[in-house]
């Protein structure tokens, strides 16, 4: 990220004539290659990435990885809890933010205190984020706790303690429970009806002994816990 940053937003300070380059993306390319070569320019050539371009690209990882915990934690997360969203961000986003704790803003933070704020500023602002975020998920036919991965765990659930075989047809295509799972999700959110069927043989064509229809991701994860407590 940190790169892709520094390609369109970024520059070169010369320590040697106390300036910035003002290097286009070319240039950028042709002096990193430089730097590569002879690992000391490193130390003339300092990376320099504007504060704000951080800070909004770190604000919207962190916004990514707030909706697909929203996605896939069940049971769902509710706005009463929203601010325990961003805690498990936090807890998520540790390696990422351990990766980049050499870096410093113009003022002197330094990376962990930027990502700090703006988690700290987010759980504030919790309620009214969570209902954005939630409605985003609405407009792509999608809700909180009813993700990619929740829905893997079911259909793993439902083979296992079913004892059917672990090739799942998702309208028709024999699939392993994996891939099924994403499979069935892409095909539900496209607004596509899917059929899963279930064998308990292995086979070219196995008899199916189950087939489960839905129209919705959450119905396809509903259907699934209903035949798990029968």
């Amino acid at each position: 990220m940190l790169r892709a940053l520094w390609l369109e937003f970024g520059d070169f300070y010369d320590t040697l004539t106390e300036s910035f380059l003002h290097a286009d993306y070319f240039k950028k390319l042709e002096i990193e290659r430089e730097v590569r070569q002879n690992p000391g320019l490193g130390q003339r050539y300092l990376v320099y990435v504007p504060d704000d371009a951080l800070v909004l690209a770190t604000l919207h990882h962190i916004l990514d990885v707030a909706t697909d915990r929203l996605l896939n934690t069940y049971p769902p997360i509710t706005i009463d809890s929203s601010a325990l969203l961003f805690e498990q961000v936090r807890e998520l986003m540790k390696g990422y933010v351990y990766q980049l704790k050499e870096l410093k803003t113009m003022g002197g933070s330094t990376f962990d205190q930027v990502f700090d704020w703006l988690i700290n500023v987010l759980k504030e602002r919790s309620q009214q984020v969570y209902m954005i975020l939630v409605k985003y998920l609405k407009s792509k036919r999608l809700e909180p706790g009813y993700g990619p991965e929740v829905l893997r765990r079911l259909l793993q659930d439902f083979v296992r303690e079913k004892g059917y075989y672990g090739i799942v047809y998702v309208n028709n295509t024999p699939l392993p429970v994996a891939a099924a799972a994403i499979k069935a999700f892409n095909e539900l959110t496209k607004r596509r009806r899917v059929v899963l069927g279930f064998s308990k043989y292995r086979g070219p064509y196995p008899l199916v002994h189950k087939e489960i229809a839905s129209s919705s991701v959450k119905e396809l994860c509903e259907k699934l816990r209903t035949e798990l407590q029968r």
